[in-house]
This record gives C-alpha cells, sequence and structure tokens, in this order.
C-alpha cells in the first residue's frame, strides 16, 4: 500500500470440456428466458451476492474473491487490470449451444465486469483454436463480433500460432507463451487511457544522408 511494493498476480480457473450451457452461463443468462430454457439449470449455484450462476462461473467468483483475501492479508492494494476469456472449443460441436453463445458470452462478460464493480473492466477474448467442430468458423467469427461491439474489449487471433500435432484442441508450448504475451500486450493497452493534448513542433538537426525514421 506504500507503493514501493508490487506483486503481479493471475487467477487462473479452467476445466476441460466446460459449456456456456452447463458450466459458465452466468445471472443474466438465466434471466433471459430465450437463454435459460436452453441451460442446464440443474447445476445452478447463488454467488456471494445471492445472484444465481453456473458452477464454474461462481467458481471463478470465488477464486477471485479468495485471491483478493490473500493479498489484502499481506498488506497490498488490489487493482484488477483486465481479464482473458479463453474457450468455445466444446460449444463449437452443438447446435444448441451455438445458437446461445454470443449473447451468453455478452452476458459472461456484463456480470462478471458487475461482479467485481468494475464496469470499464478490459476485457480480451481470443480466437478459439478449432478447426474440426461443427460450428468452428461461426463461432469465431462470434467471439470476433462480441468483442468488436463490447466495450473496452478485444478479440485477439490465433490462427498463426503453434498448435499440438497430436489433436486440435490445444496450442503448444511455444504457442501458449505467444498467446500470453499478446494477451498481455492487450490489457496494457486497453488500460491506456492517454490521450495527446497539444503537439510541439521541434526542429532536430541530423547528419546529412542519414535516414530517419
Amino acid at each position: 500500500k506504500d507503493g514501493e511494493a508490487r506483486k503481479s498476480v493471475i487467477v487462473k480457473y479452467t476445466a476441460c470440456g466446460s459449456t456456456f450451457t452447463d458450466h459458465w452461463y452466468s445471472a443474466s443468462a438465466i434471466e433471459d428466458e430465450a437463454l435459460s430454457a436452453e441451460l442446464n439449470l440443474n447445476q445452478i449455484r447463488e454467488d456471494k451476492n445471492g445472484n444465481p450462476t453456473g458452477p464454474l462461473t461462481n467458481n471463478l467468483y470465488q477464486l477471485i474473491d479468495s485471491t483478493i483475501e490473500q493479498l489484502e492479508a499481506e498488506g497490498y492494494e488490489v487493482v484488477i487490470d483486465g481479464a482473458a476469456f479463453v474457450h468455445g472449443e466444446q460449444d463449437a460441436k452443438f447446435d444448441t449451444n451455438m445458437a446461445i453463445y454470443e449473447k451468453a458470452l455478452e452476458y459472461f462478460i456484463k456480470d462478471l465486469r458487475d461482479y467485481v464493480k468494475m464496469p470499464e473492466l478490459p476485457m480480451v477474448i481470443t480466437e478459439a483454436l478449432t478447426n474440426s467442430a461443427k460450428y468452428s468458423n461461426e463461432l469465431r467469427a462470434i467471439q470476433a463480433r462480441v468483442a468488436a461491439k463490447v466495450n473496452n474489449c478485444s478479440f485477439i487471433k490465433t490462427t498463426d500460432l503453434y498448435s499440438n500435432t497430436f489433436e486440435p484442441w490445444h496450442f503448444g508450448t511455444p504457442g501458449n507463451f505467444a498467446l500470453g504475451n499478446r494477451i498481455a500486450a492487450e490489457i496494457i493497452s486497453l488500460n491506456d487511457t492517454r490521450v495527446v493534448s497539444e503537439f510541439e513542433d521541434i526542429e532536430i538537426a541530423v547528419p546529412f544522408g542519414v535516414n530517419v525514421e
């Protein structure tokens, strides 16, 4: 809190084969009657604020809370810089899942921002790594579309990144390192709210024949 010590923390929560219909839905999706009819509400949970939510969404909320509590106990003032969402491959296999994916993703971002009380929380969506699912192309189009229309949200393309050779669902080690760097750079960019207010013309003398960029 005195500004002399700084710690960077990544709160990571993941689950293999998870979907919006079964696991990641949030309070707004449950309230939307058109979506809730397609959700597996047998797994519904209640967050600390009394809002209904999906099981993995609730687990993520709890992990965020416990991390903040631990850091504050160590004397840190906690600032959340942003969030990244790496998801979609399982949903891209099914008709029902893809029918609700776009709206469910928008609701997820809104409700996560509400939960951490940051309506402008920088959000990064990474392009799903999948070429073998029925709706692979539609999924990627939805992700890009949501990032374009949701405020303070970015979309990161991943088609050039190295993936595992033995299965189509995960990046290899070089690809993961590159993706992590891209996410970090994008979150930094979304947090940079500086605006150029004025310009000053300055003459700079350079030797003849020197190329200046």
